[in-house]
């Protein structure tokens, strides 16, 4: 499991934000990209634009993002040019600006539903401090905060000696780059590997609100509107409530268990490497690929040749490879995660 911030450097770091956050709604017709690939906004000046909000500015101008990624770095003034002659043909909307540490870090539907870590934090950190469950690692990124957090008291043996802990990875955006989830966290003792689950819990997906719902809201009163979002981050409590009952952990475990004796009997190692990527949808490098590889070889601490192997290659890489960014090790843990819950005929394809 990669580590990032302890639970009271993250408490610190998100108080910062939901005290220096600024939220502009502002008319498109009071915007423009500056020669410097900045955003003006009127009244306001001129701010610089994440990796992040750049990717959102390119989709919401309808740019093909290699053509932005390519004349931003190659002719700005260009770029801006093309985003100004998009922001021409929208005047009339409008979008909601976030900004953080003087960058524009989010361009939004003025009408996005801010529903933010800071009010997570304060909904899930009581649960998980009253059930004695320890945060291993959080992290704030760019697009993503992270909160991983595990009940040494429900643990069992995938295999003699091989203990495995049950938690759960809590996932949320500020910033537009995916709805909430609450997903089952399986934490590997002997390697501190960590493995997210897919299908054989559920998985949770709270947040993504329709433009349907987008309209109502409009006309909500704001009384009304904080009604709504209680509501909501108490779906989420009860739903943290029921995800960490032991009944679930046991159901994930003889999962693990069935997957432990599993056999790959393809000695061509390279070969199930690459049908499993292609199986996943996983478009990894010659790099990773090879990383993959060795760990498969190495065994992945007596996990073998096996499906529950296999499973450790992944989530052993965003463990172990600092060349991965906190959001890339956690979709290679979410792959691991997929890995156990493949079909027969899926696996045969990778194991035979």
């Amino acid at each position: 499991m990669k580590l990032g911030k302890t639970l009271t450097e993250l408490a610190t770091e998100l108080q910062r934000i939901n005290e220096t956050k600024k939220d502009l709604i502002v008319p498109v017709s009071k915007m423009a990209m500056d020669s410097d690939n900045k955003i003006e906004i009127a009244s306001v000046g001129s701010i610089p634009l994440n990796s992040w909000s750049h990717t959102q500015l390119a989709q919401y101008a309808d740019i093909p993002k290699a053509y932005y990624d390519r004349i931003k770095s190659e002719n700005s003034s260009l770029l801006a040019d093309n985003v100004n002659h998009a922001f021409s043909k929208q005047a009339n909307d409008k979008r909601l600006v976030r900004v953080l540490d003087g960058n524009v870090r989010a361009l939004l539907s003025n009408r996005y539903r801010m529903l933010d870590s800071y009010d997570l934090a304060e909904t899930v950190l009581p649960i998980m401090i009253n059930n004695n469950m320890e945060v291993k690692s959080a992290e704030i990124t760019e697009k993503h905060t992270y909160i991983r957090a595990v009940m040494p008291k429900l643990e069992g043996e995938v295999t003699k000696g091989d203990i495995v802990q049950y938690g759960l990875q809590i996932s949320s955006s500020d910033v537009g780059a995916g709805s909430l989830r609450i997903e089952p966290l399986i934490y590997r003792l002997v390697c501190t590997n960590g493995l997210i689950t897919s299908q054989a819990l559920r998985k949770y997906h709270i947040g993504k609100v329709s433009s349907d719902f987008d309209d109502i809201r409009e006309i909500l009163s704001d009384r009304a509107k904080e009604l709504s979002d209680a509501a909501f981050w108490q779906s989420v409590y009860d739903i943290v409530c029921n995800s960490i009952k032991p009944e679930i952990f046991e159901s994930q475990l003889n999962q693990l268990r069935e997957a432990s004796g599993q056999k790959i009997t393809n000695y061509n190692l390279e070969q199930v490497i690459d049908v499993t990527c292609k199986t996943l949808g996983y478009s990894a490098s010659k790099e990773t690929k090879n990383s993959l590889l060795a760990q498969l070889a190495q065994g992945n601490e007596g996990a073998g040749l096996t499906k529950w192997g296999l499973s450790n290659s992944f989530t052993a890489l965003a463990s172990h490879n600092s060349g991965y960014s906190f959001d890339e090790s956690v979709e290679l843990e979410r792959l691991g995660g997929k890995i156990i819950t493949l079909s027969n005929t899926d696996w045969q394809k990778i194991a035979a």
